[in-house]
């Protein structure tokens, strides 16, 4: 694994639809909260059911997004994969949003490194900083936006089989 400097996960960062519209004095501010998680292929990042909602975003590798087989209440017939996470996206949004448990587990498909923000802290930031706030969940609206817009074109294309 490519080893990162505060520059390369800078650019990164700058790079990523949720920080779009951000200038870099914003951006450094979100790197100064943050810290760099290196993951082995098949480490989870979130286990469904955690109630640990910290924010995630991929910055190298690929992660799936699964129902696993056994899940903290009861167990399934299979795991399900759902989708698959890839150097941009985020990770435990859904639970950052809504501070309910995890919906899914998410695990490294990869090596993947990792920009994880603690939700207390990230929060915190945005609490205090509307400019960047609002910028942030604007992204953050039109990034789930587009997850619906995808989710509901694959159930059309599940309804046409």
């Amino acid at each position: 694994m490519e080893p990162r400097t505060k520059e390369t996960i800078l650019d990164d960062l700058k790079k990523f639809s949720l920080f779009s519209g951000l200038n870099d004095e914003q951006i450094e501010l979100i790197y100064s909260k943050g810290q760099l998680l290196e993951l082995q292929q098949g480490d989870a990042i979130v286990d469904e059911g955690q109630t640990d909602h910290n924010f995630h975003i991929l910055l190298s590798g690929v992660m799936d997004i699964i129902l696993p087989k056994f899940n903290y209440d009861f167990e399934r017939i299979n795991e399900v994969k759902l989708g698959t996470k890839k150097p941009g996206d985020c990770v435990g949004e859904y639970s950052f949003i809504d501070g309910r448990p995890a919906s899914a587990s998410v695990i490294a498909e990869e090596e993947c490194q990792v920009f994880m923000l603690d939700r207390h802290i990230f929060k915190d930031l945005l609490n205090v900083n509307d400019g960047l706030a609002k910028q942030v969940y604007l992204n953050m609206l039109i990034m789930l936006a587009g997850n619906i817009r995808h989710h509901d074109k694959q159930s059309d294309t599940f309804v046409l089989l």
